[in-house]
């Protein structure tokens, strides 16, 4: 449930707007530190701080997944026989997973960047 904030002014929009911008240019990093300035600042910036949070974890996400999906391949590939029709598959299963989670948080960060920025 989003929270309701006081009305954002425009810089607010943009740096909130930024943090999901930046899947493109700076994933995971600029979010990070977007949400610990908003919420260290003296007068903390709640939306900014609830956009950033957002940005943060649907970018973080995709990384953690696709981290466990390696390791769970590898662990696999080590117990197993390295010639296994199944194995192949599930490595191909997750890795398509991985894909499709990635894509899809992908494009839901373009597009609040863009409700964020138009104040939907």
């Amino acid at each position: 449930m989003k929270p309701t904030f006081s009305p954002i002014d425009t810089l607010s929009r943009l740096m909130a707007s930024i943090c999901y911008f930046s899947v493109l240019f700076m994933p995971v990093v600029l979010p990070l530190i977007a949400w610990l300035v908003a919420r260290l600042m003296s007068n903390p910036n709640e939306a900014v701080a609830y956009h950033a949070k957002r940005a943060f974890w649907s970018q973080v996400i995709p990384a953690i997944f696709g981290i466990f999906a390696l390791l769970l391949i590898t662990g696999i590939g080590f117990s197993t026989d390295f010639n296994s029709w199944a194995l192949s598959g599930l490595s191909m299963a997750l890795l398509i997973l991985a894909g499709l989670i990635a894509a899809g948080l992908w494009v839901y960060n373009i597009v609040m960047a863009i409700l964020v920025l138009l104040d939907r």
